[in-house]
């Protein structure tokens, strides 16, 4: 049953993305908001989480200067009703150019299907979290 996407409105809902990885994981309760509204349909990446996971693992460009720095950078960002990603801030950052580099990303996110509360679609907001992190194998 899909009830991860029936979180909460206006929520933060993180997404972990290891970068250059093929293995990604969600971590809906360190981040979740408890304002309390339900929506009926949670926003979505086109295509699903998956999708969104392809696309920052196709789309992220480790910085040059921060080559050994491996962390997590958390960003808040918009999902407007319109599916456009706005008011993309880091909450938490690793180093300048990191913190750059998710930003860069998630501004170049293509339109996501907008959260639905009562047949109408809605502003949400969302923490997305970008992993700087290498497997050593």
């Amino acid at each position: 049953m899909k009830t991860i996407f029936v979180i909460i409105s206006l929520s933060f809902w993180p997404i972990l993305v290891k970068a250059q990885t093929e293995t990604s994981k969600i971590d809906t309760e360190e981040y979740k908001s408890s304002c309390g509204i339900k929506v009926d349909k949670q926003a979505e990446f086109p295509g699903g989480t998956n999708n969104f996971f392809i696309f920052v693992r196709k789309n992220l460009r480790w910085p040059v200067k921060s080559q050994d720095i491996e962390g997590r950078v958390i960003v808040e960002a918009t999902i407007t009703r319109n599916g456009k990603l706005t008011d993309a801030i880091v909450k938490r950052g690793l180093s300048k150019e990191q913190d750059r580099e998710a930003l860069r990303l998630i501004n170049k996110s293509p339109k996501w299907e907008p959260a639905m509360l009562n047949g109408k679609a809605i502003d949400s907001k969302y923490y997305i979290i970008i992993s700087f992190k290498r497997d050593i194998e």
